[in-house]
C-alpha cells in the first residue's frame, strides 16, 4: 500500500508519533511531535506514514495541540490496525487473516470494523477510556486559588513542605466556608505549577541558577594567551610555624592565573595572608616574563617552566585588589584588557575553580593536616594534631606539584596542559610568545610599591635600611615611591626624577630574605621587645628605687617647709610689737595725740537736750 505524506497527516517521525507542518522539495518533511509542540526538519527515509482519510488529515491539523502523551501508544496502534482494516475492506485479506495479523479474535475484529471510519481514519480507532482523564481536575476554581494562594505565602525557605502548605488551606478554607482538599490534592496542584518557580522558593536563587541556568562552560580560544582567568583561594591545609613546628600559624593563600586554551598556569603567587595587591602584581609579573631570566624565583628544583606571555584578556572576579586602578592602569600599559565577572554570575569563572578544585581533591586532600572541603569530609579528622608541613615546605611542594599538573593528561583537553600549549604554538608555526622589549621595566611595573621618606641614614622598609649617594638628592626634600621585589629583600628601586635608583641594603642582614618570611616572623614569631626587664629582683629593684626617690622627695620638701616657716617667724619678731608693726604704732599715736588737741572739752554735769529731727 502506497501513502502519499500530506500537511496535517500522521506519522512516526524517528520513532516518535508526530503530524506533518511541512513537506519540503529536498527530501525533507517538517513536523511537530504531539502533545510537545516540538518541531524539527526529518528526512523522509526516517519518516514512517500512517493511512488515514484527507478528513482526518484537517482534523489532526487542528486538533496537534490537544493530542496528550497518553494516547501515544493508542495512536501507534490505531494507525497499525487501519492499515490492516484497509486491507480488510479493499478485500485484500479475510476477517480470519487480518484478526490474526492484528492478533485479536475475529469477533474483537469485527468490533473494530464497526467502529472504524475511513473517513477520519485511524482516529476513531482510539479508545475512549472512561473516568477522569490525566492531569484533570474536579477541584472547584475557588479552591484552587486558595491553594495557590497559600502556596505563594508559606512555601518558601528549606522548611518549604506540602504538609505545611496543606495546613495552610484547611484553615483559610474553613474560615471561606469550603470543603478542604485532601493532601493529594494540594501536592497536584503545587506540582502542577513550574518547577523552577518551587525550585527557588524553597532553595534560593543560587542553587536554582545551578540547576535550571543556562551555563555552557565553554570560552572560545583559538590559540594560547587569547583569554586568561586570574582567582584567589584559601588552601585546605593547615601549615606549622617555621621557627617552632609545634605552633600552629593556619591555611596559605593561593593566588594563580591559567591560559583558558591550554589550561597552563602562567603565574601563581602563595601567602599566609589574606591576598593583596601584592599578590595580584606578583602572579601578573611572573605570567608575563620568562621564569628563567631571574626575576621570579621557583620553590622547585626544576627550572622548566616555559609558560608565560602577554593574555589579551584577563578574566577575574570583582575583588578590591582586582579593581586596584593601580592594577587596572598597569594592565592597560601592556594591551591587557581586564575584564570583571558580572556581580552574581560565580560560574563566569569555571575553569579556573574547576583547577582549583582538582588541586584541592587530587593532591592537597592527601597531605597531612588537609581540611578537605567541608567539616563533612573531614569527619572526625584532626586536621590541626596531623599538620607537618612549614610554609616553606609548601611552597617547594606546590611548585612540584604545578610541575606535575602540566605533564598529565587534562579531562577535557584529552591531552596534558604541556602538549597542548607546545601543539598550539608549532600550530602557528611560532616557538615562543611575544617577547617584552625591556624586561626589567615590567618587572619594576609589577613590582609592590611603598610611600617612604629619604632620611640622613637612607629609607627603612621592613625593618631594613637602605643607601647610596644617589639619595642625596632627594634627602629631606619630601617622600618618594620605593618598590620591593617581595622575594629579594636585600635591594629595593627608589623613583628619583622619573628613573628608578637601585639601592641596596646596608644594614645589618637579616635571616629572612623574602617578604612572606619577614611577614610570618613577625605575625606568629612575636620577639621580646627590646628594653623588656625579664630579672624578678630587677623588677623589685624598680619598686624599691621608685620607693627610694619619693622618699627623699619628700624629706626635701619637708625641710624646706620647716625652714621657709622658721625664718618667717624670726622677721615677723622683729618687725612686730604686741602683735602690731612698729611703723604703724607709731602712725596711730601720733594721730591719737593731734586729735584729742583739737577737740573741745565736754561739760558731763548738764542735762542733755534732745536733738530736733526738724533742724
Amino acid at each position: 500500500m502506497r501513502i502519499a505524506i500530506e500537511c496535517g497527516h500522521l506519522v512516526v517521525a524517528n520513532g516518535k508519533l508526530s503530524v506533518v507542518m511541512e513537506v519540503g522539495s529536498q527530501g525533507t518533511v517538517t513536523v511537530t511531535e504531539y502533545g510537545i509542540g516540538t518541531v524539527s526538519v526529518v528526512d523522509l527515509a526516517n519518516i514512517q506514514p500512517i493511512p488515514q482519510s484527507r478528513d482526518s488529515a484537517e482534523y489532526n491539523k487542528r486538533n496537534v495541540t490537544h493530542i496528550t502523551e497518553r494516547s501515544a501508544s493508542q495512536m501507534i496502534l490505531a494507525g497499525e490496525r487501519s492499515s490492516v482494516i484497509e486491507l480488510f475492506i479493499n478485500k485484500l485479506r479475510t476477517a480470519k487473516d487480518a484478526a490474526s495479523l492484528l492478533g485479536v479474535k475475529k469477533s474483537a475484529f469485527y468490533e473494530l470494523v464497526k467502529r472504524y471510519s475511513p473517513d477520519l481514519g485511524p482516529v476513531t480507532l482510539i479508545k475512549n477510556n472512561p473516568g477522569p482523564q490525566p492531569g484533570s481536575m474536579r477541584t472547584d476554581t475557588e479552591t484552587i486559588h486558595v491553594i495557590k494562594e497559600c502556596y505563594d505565602k508559606h512555601y518558601h525557605g528549606k522548611s518549604a513542605s506540602y504538609a505545611n502548605v496543606w495546613r495552610q488551606v484547611q484553615s483559610a478554607c474553613h474560615a471561606l466556608g469550603l470543603m478542604c482538599p485532601s493532601l493529594a490534592t494540594v501536592k497536584k496542584i503545587i506540582k502542577s505549577i513550574d518547577e523552577k518557580e518551587t525550585f527557588l522558593k524553597k532553595h534560593g536563587s543560587d542553587a536554582t541558577n545551578q540547576i535550571y541556568q543556562s551555563r555552557p562552560g565553554i570560552v572560545f580560544t583559538d590559540c594560547p594567551l587569547q583569554v586568561a582567568q586570574m582567582d584567589h583561594t584559601r588552601v585546605d591545609l593547615i601549615l606549622r610555624a617555621e621557627h617552632d613546628r609545634t605552633q600552629v600559624i593556619g591555611r596559605p593563600w593561593l593566588t594563580v592565573i591559567i591560559d583558558v586554551h591550554t589550561r597552563v598556569i602562567l603565574g601563581y603567587y602563595l601567602t599566609m595572608f589574606a591576598p593583596s595587591l601584592i599578590s595580584v602584581q606578583q602572579a601578573m609579573g611572573m605570567a608575563i616574563l620568562p621564569k628563567s631570566n631571574g626575576y621570579f624565583q621557583l620553590a622547585s628544583e626544576s627550572n622548566h617552566y616555559p609558560y608565560f606571555g602577554f593574555p589579551e584578556r584577563l578574566l577575574m572576579d570583582n575583588a578590591s585588589e582586582f579593581r586596584s586602578p593601580i592594577l587596572e592602569a598597569t594592565l592597560r600599559k601592556y594591551k591587557i584588557n581586564p575584564e570583571w565577572r558580572i556581580i552574581g554570575k560565580k560560574h563566569m569563572g569555571g575553569h579556573i575553580e574547576r583547577l582549583i578544585g582538582t588541586f584541592m581533591t587530587s593532591a592537597v586532600h592527601f597531605l597531612p593536616g588537609t581540611t578537605f572541603s567541608n567539616t563533612q569530609q573531614r569527619g572526625d579528622y584532626d586536621s590541626e594534631k596531623h599538620s607537618a608541613l612549614t610554609f616553606k615546605e609548601f611552597c617547594t611542594w606546590f611548585a612540584g606539584q604545578v610541575l606535575i599538573y602540566h605533564g598529565t593528561v587534562h579531562s577535557q583537553l584529552k591531552k596534558s596542559p604541556k602538549d597542548a600549549w607546545e601543539q598550539a604554538f608549532r600550530e602557528k608555526q611560532i616557538t615562543t610568545p611575544e617577547l617584552v622589549v625591556n624586561p626589567q621595566t615590567l618587572y619594576l611595573d609589577f613590582l609592590p610599591e611603598k610611600i617612604k621618606p629619604v632620611r640622613n641614614n637612607g629609607i627603612t622598609l621592613n625593618t631594613r635600611r637602605y643607601y647610596t649617594p644617589k639619595l642625596n638628592r632627594v634627602q629631606g626634600r619630601g617622600k618618594v615611591i620605593v618598590k620591593f621585589d617581595p622575594f629579594d629583600l636585600t635591594v629595593v628601586w627608589v623613583n628619583i626624577e622619573g628613573v628608578y635608583v637601585r639601592v641596596p641594603q646596608v644594614s645589618l642582614v637579616s635571616e629572612f630574605s623574602s617578604y612572606e618570611d619577614y611577614r610570618c616572623d613577625r605575625e606568629f614569631n612575636k620577639q621580646i621587645p627590646v628594653g623588656t626587664v625579664t630579672d624578678d629582683d630587677a623588677l623589685r629593684q624598680i619598686r624599691t628605687n621608685n620607693a627610694l626617690v619619693k622618699n627623699s622627695q619628700r624629706d626635701t620638701r619637708s625641710a624646706k617647709l620647716a625652714k621657709a616657716h622658721q625664718e618667717g617667724v624670726m622677721h615677723h619678731r622683729d618687725r612686730n610689737k604686741h602683735g602690731i608693726p612698729n611703723a604703724v604704732w607709731n602712725v596711730h599715736i601720733s594721730n591719737c595725740e593731734d586729735s584729742v588737741a583739737s577737740e573741745p572739752e565736754v561739760n558731763f554735769s548738764l542735762i542733755p537736750q534732745l536733738f530736733d529731727q526738724n533742724d
